[in-house]
């Protein structure tokens, strides 16, 4: 840039030199800020930087564990904790842009993992995600019980110590966009039996978190992801059955639709009436 600004300068005669230098000097700092405001990262790539951060264990850059981690137990005197684990798993994610592999994995400790262990990569691109499937539930230490009210606001009397959660979600109008690949190992099995591997395509798939207020807040981001990559909810995620108001709102987008939809029915009726 200092070369190119010498070379124009000294080619133009001294009394012009003042006002070329004033005006490639405006010319330069407007490209700087350009080229600065280009290497600044946008908000779809910082938001999921945090996901990534937070989510994936990370213990030889900054110590993190992660939050990827499901387990649930039940109850054994003999033990010395005076229950076991039944069934757990472990969940770790990457992304390229807005395409994104989820990873799930079982415990080998848990008491599952003794005759089946199972493993999968989930592959999907996050504009085809329906921000308003996406449904979060704290589960219970014991039994793996969901601690959400039913629909008539009750809990179950086993929903206690909730201590991990789970967030699924599905793809916009029900497609088939989310590559599977499966590995389960039959451990008391041998030669073809052993091991099974297969794809499939699916409609949903799911996080799992080791702590319920976490996954709130990873929520909140990953539905920002959706919506920065492109992604929209359904076209029936809210049916006006009598009152557009009924509709079941699951976010603060669905509710800004559905207002917009009622503010534009509105003007329409007035221009009707006043053309009558």
């Amino acid at each position: 840039m200092r070369e190119l600004h010498a070379v124009l300068y000294e080619s133009y005669p001294f009394p012009k030199r003042k006002r070329i230098g004033a005006k490639l000097g405006r010319l330069l700092l407007a490209l700087s800020v350009l080229l600065c405001a280009s290497c600044r990262k946008s908000e779809r790539d910082e938001t999921l930087e945090w996901m990534d951060n937070t989510y994936n264990p990370h213990e030889n850059v900054s110590g993190s564990y992660g939050h990827g981690r499901s387990t649930w137990y039940a109850p054994d005197k003999s033990a010395p904790s005076g229950e076991f684990m039944v069934s757990g798993l472990k969940e770790t994610f990457t992304y390229k842009g807005c395409e994104m592999t989820l990873r799930t994995e079982d415990l080998p400790e848990a008491q599952k993992s003794q005759e089946i262990q199972s493993s999968c990569k989930m592959t999907f691109n996050l504009r085809d995600i329906d921000p308003a499937s996406i449904k979060l539930a704290a589960r219970s230490h014991s039994g793996d019980f969901s601690c959400e009210a039913d629909s008539d606001g009750q809990k179950s009397i086993m929903a206690e110590n909730c201590d991990h959660a789970e967030m699924g979600f599905k793809t916009r109008n029900a497609a088939g966009l989310i590559q599977e690949e499966w590995v389960n190992v039959f451990q008391k099995l041998t030669g073809s039996d052993h091991e099974n591997r297969h794809s499939e395509k699916s409609n949903s798939s799911y996080f799992e978190f080791d702590d319920p207020e976490y996954a709130k807040r990873f929520a909140k981001a990953f539905s920002s992801a959706i919506k920065l990559c492109g992604g929209t909810r359904h076209l029936f995620s809210c049916l006006p059955i009598a009152d557009p108001l009924l509709c079941s709102l699951s976010n603060r987008d669905s509710l800004h639709h559905v207002a917009g939809d009622l503010f534009l029915a509105a003007i329409a009726e007035l221009v009707v009436r006043g053309s009558a």
